[in-house]
């Protein structure tokens, strides 16, 4: 009989588990959503590819594309001459 337990160590080992079971869900979930948003990425840059080895004009701006292929956007520079040039970007 060592092997049983009192009604308040179940009680607590049961919420124990049942408090773990919901973060575990909740971690699936968030998995689930990152997968998903992985899998449209990777069809809209399929889809932006093809488009690009077609020649093809883009219709619309897709900004998921955009930030898949852009980490990060300089505002302002300089011309060929050092000049300040406030209307330069430059994508990384």
């Amino acid at each position: 009989m060592e092997d049983t337990l009192d009604k308040g160590s179940y009680e607590s080992k049961y919420s124990s588990f049942t408090e773990k079971q919901g973060q575990l869900l909740k971690d699936r979930e968030k998995l689930q959503e990152t997968a998903a948003n992985e899998k449209g990425i990777k069809r809209r840059l399929r889809d932006f590819k093809k488009t690009l080895e077609h020649n093809e004009v883009l219709s619309e701006f897709d900004r998921y594309v955009f930030e898949s292929i852009v980490e990060k956007v300089i505002v302002g520079g300089y011309d060929e001459d050092g000049n300040k040039d406030p209307a330069q970007l430059t994508c990384e």
